[in-house]
């Protein structure tokens, strides 16, 4: 249990708390801590160190690396108290407690008494003069009279916080390199060759094109028995058993858990842990492009038959498996058969405007460039930020890495017109802002590298709050960063202080609007929109529209008069030559003259310019403007 000895410098008289013993608070809140005693480096570089060795390990291993984590934190809570006090007495405090608590801390710092013991007034011992015992206090016989003179601490307690860091950094960096497999036994198949033998990879193919036997090792049982974690089984056990499997081929079915590509129609396919089963690494070859997009189609979870032969090697007790085939060969591509090519050899690219303006916006055009190329774009993609793609990039996926990069390729290059809810907004340079998008809506995450055409679109963007919603053009990079895809460039889709390019609603088209005659080309922002008229309070709340192109509405006002007069309507609404024209309750069709309400769509708000009958009280109306919060 910790003890507090209370300090005190003798020259600035700055008290500080002393602590002796187990660290309780560094035991459960570890680098925190550190950090609410002011040592903010150290707590920063504990925290850095945990986080990177998280993120860098594969989660089936998690467990494992949680519990040396844990105890890294048990040996700093054991020795960071003692550390933090000797350090402290470097720097000048002494212990100015009851004689029994100063003995107490002296003890626990291994230091003579007078060495760390604030001496009394007048006193020409203690603080006000070096301490003479060798052993662990420095001559201070030039000190200047009246500086605290410096006390030398044991090579232990001086060097006691360096040594733990370099033991938690060394242990987080074994665990990185051990848990990172198939990094590191690509990296072997590149430095070592073919692991079983000299003879060519093609061959050993051919021989397990060629192998129609049943298998006759099994994963279960024995094998699994001598391979798995606390084992009865020896080491020596085990390399006589990779010995004896060296070679063999077993025609096997598994349970895919992650794919990585790590060559030319080369992957590794780790199959699932922990079912009785023992663990495998597969080394899999793909024999053409059909075999290929099937192996990069594999998801967490599917089922993998496949051929292989033991290269006699294991990786943290997974057995090795190179060369790997489907079982079942895909179609075969044949000789001589390739893609339609021009005469010089090379394959036939569609050149048209829109790929002049998608090379212009991929490229390092100036800013005013690609916001042109942008408002000039009609080949809006179709790809929507919900469904299949939040499936593909939300954590705990079951697609594997493979799956993301081949649908990030697919997605580079595409132009969208998506909404979505703010969650920060920084600047970035003269108009240029990083706009990321509120995560776990069921939504996939986004990154926007939005750039301001005018300064009005400028103020509008920094006025953005988290939870504003945000309607936007851009187009997608190819990239991510933590599962949240990249736009670069993006602009708003509707064009603040200038008469230019809208986009259309619905079709995704574009339309000139030269005048506001053309508000058709507007589409209204979800989001919530007060009144501006005087003596009446009131809100318009705009929702999502829904798979029909609907878009939900409520409508609530108020007189802020004696009688309080209020209105009130919650419908579904369809845009219609430039208004949000809502069929009252029970009405059917939204031509009726009366029955109706019809919202005109500004470019910075919504005006409400009919209103259905019998919704309002009396004296009270829902019409006029309706500006953003």
């Amino acid at each position: 249990m910790a003890e507090v000895i209370m300090m005190k410098h003798p020259q600035t008289g700055v008290i500080k708390k002393g602590f002796v013993g187990f660290s309780w608070t560094v035991f459960f809140f570890g680098w925190l801590a550190m950090v609410f005693r002011g040592d903010v480096i150290l707590g920063i570089c504990i925290f850095l160190a945990e986080i990177a060795s998280l993120v860098a390990i594969d989660l089936q291993y998690i467990i494992w690396q949680m519990l040396l984590l844990s105890l890294v934190q048990i040996l700093f809570a054991f020795t960071y108290n003692k550390s933090y006090t000797s350090r402290l007495i470097k720097k000048g405090f002494r212990f100015s407690d009851s004689d029994g608590r100063n003995q107490l801390g002296a003890a626990a710092l291994g230091m003579p008494l007078d060495a760390c013991v604030l001496a009394p007034q007048g006193s020409t011992t203690g603080a006000s003069k070096p301490a003479t015992t060798a052993e662990n206090m420095t001559e201070a016989t030039d000190a200047p009279e009246g500086d605290v003179p410096k006390v030398a601490l044991s090579s232990d307690d001086g060097k006691g916080i360096r040594n733990l860091i370099i033991i938690s950094l060394l242990v987080v960096a074994v665990v990185v390199v051990l848990i990172k497999q198939d990094d590191l036994q690509s990296s072997q198949d590149v430095d070592k060759g073919d692991p079983v033998s000299t003879t060519p990879k093609d061959e050993k193919i051919e021989a397990l094109e060629t192998f129609s036997g049943a298998s006759e090792i099994s994963r279960v049982g024995e094998l699994y028995e001598m391979f798995k974690f606390n084992s009865q089984y020896t080491d020596v056990q085990r390399e006589n058993r990779l010995a004896s499997l060296k070679g063999k081929m077993v025609r096997w079915e598994c349970t895919v858990y992650e794919v990585r590509k790590i060559g030319d129609k080369r992957y590794t396919v780790t199959p699932t842990s922990g079912d009785g089963r023992v663990d495998l690494i597969l080394k899999v070859t793909a024999r053409n492009e059909e075999e290929a997009r099937y192996i990069e189609s594999l998801m967490t979870g599917s089922s993998f038959a496949f051929v292989g032969m033991f290269n006699g090697e294991d990786f943290m007790r997974s057995l090795i498996l190179d060369p790997v085939v489907l079982a079942q060969p895909l179609g075969q591509q044949k000789e001589g058969a390739v893609e339609t090519q021009g005469d010089d050899g090379t394959h036939l690219q569609k050149t048209s405007d829109e790929d002049r303006k998608r090379r212009m916006l991929e490229t390092a055009t100036p800013p005013d460039e690609k916001i042109k190329a942008l408002d000039d774009f009609s080949e809006i993609s179709d790809i929507s930020p919900v469904g299949e793609l939040y499936e593909v990039f939300k954590f705990n996926s079951q697609y594997t890495d493979i799956q993301r990069e081949n649908r990030l390729a697919s997605l580079k290059g595409k132009v969208v017109n998506w909404d979505c809810t703010v969650y920060e907004v920084s600047k970035t340079g003269d108009r240029r802002y990083l706009i990321n998008s509120t995560p776990g809506d069921g939504r996939v995450g986004l990154i926007l590298n939005v750039i301001a055409r005018n300064e009005a679109e400028a103020r509008y963007i920094e006025n953005l709050m988290t939870g504003s919603p945000l309607a936007f053009v851009g187009m997608l990079n190819g990239e991510m960063f933590m599962r949240s895809l990249i736009l670069d460039p993006v602009v708003l889709a509707q064009p603040f202080g200038q008469q230019t390019a809208e986009r259309q609603g619905g079709a995704g088209t574009w339309a000139r609007a030269g005048t506001e005659k053309n508000a058709s080309a507007i589409v209204p922002q979800p989001g919530e929109y007060s009144i501006r008229e005087e003596g009446v309070s009131g809100k318009i709340t705009l929702a999502r529209p829904d798979d029909t192109g609907r878009y939900p509405v409520s409508i609530a006002t108020w007189n802020n008069d004696e009688r309080g007069s209020s209105c009130d309507f919650e419908g579904f609404c369809n845009i219609k030559d430039g208004m949000l024209i809502c069929p009252s309750e029970g009405m059917e069709g939204e031509d009726s003259d009366e029955n109706h309400m019809a919202i005109k769509i500004l470019k910075h708000g919504l005006e409400v310019v009919h209103e259905a009958p019998y919704l309002c009280g009396l004296g009270a109306s829902m019409k006029g403007l309706y500006l953003p919060d």
